[in-house]
């Protein structure tokens, strides 16, 4: 019987976190990074939670670190690290280019 009260009685918290993802991962957008899928959801989980994205106030930091140029360079290291490591294979469709 204890066995039985510990398994979940709904599985429903994990559909919806893969409802999401097919939200997220399109025919289109079937080759995104599982990094950018989370951060996808997590933008829409904040968006919901704050009404609209049109009401976001940045803080300075953020708004500092765009400026800079800062989001860009983590970018970029982030893809040689994974270049370096082989767990991304590059080409045309994979690289998001900003400038």
């Amino acid at each position: 019987m204890c066995t039985l009260a510990a398994l979940t009685h709904s599985s429903a918290c994990v559909e919806r976190i893969f409802s999401q993802v097919n939200i997220v991962k399109t025919k289109q957008c079937n080759k995104l990074l599982c990094e950018t899928v989370s951060n996808r959801i997590l933008a829409r989980q904040a968006v919901k939670k704050g009404g609209t994205c049109h009401t976001w106030n940045p803080c300075t930091s953020v708004v500092e670190d765009a400026r800079e140029g800062h989001c860009r360079k983590r970018y970029e290291q982030t893809l040689q690290l994974h270049v370096a490591q082989k767990t991304l294979n590059v080409n045309e469709t994979e690289v998001v280019d900003f400038d």
